[in-house]
């Protein structure tokens, strides 16, 4: 998982408590990452990781959905 790595290490990225959840729709996310990298997998698992740490929030047509793994 590379690529959160450098999300984490970011110095212009902001963690503090007063952060706010990044906006943005779940095809905008997934194109971005996808830019980052060419494993699918490693994606996904970015994604969720986003979700989870609350540090994305969903717009469009996956606002307020829950996601869940099958």
């Amino acid at each position: 998982m590379g690529r959160a790595a450098v999300l984490d290490t970011d110095p212009g990225f902001d963690q503090g408590a007063d952060s706010r959840p990044v906006e943005t729709t779940l095809l905008e996310l997934v194109q971005t990452l996808g830019d980052l990298t060419d494993d699918d997998r490693e994606v996904v698992e970015v994604v969720l990781e986003l979700l989870r740490e609350d540090r994305v929030r969903l717009t469009g047509n996956f606002a307020g959905q829950r996601l869940v793994l099958a």
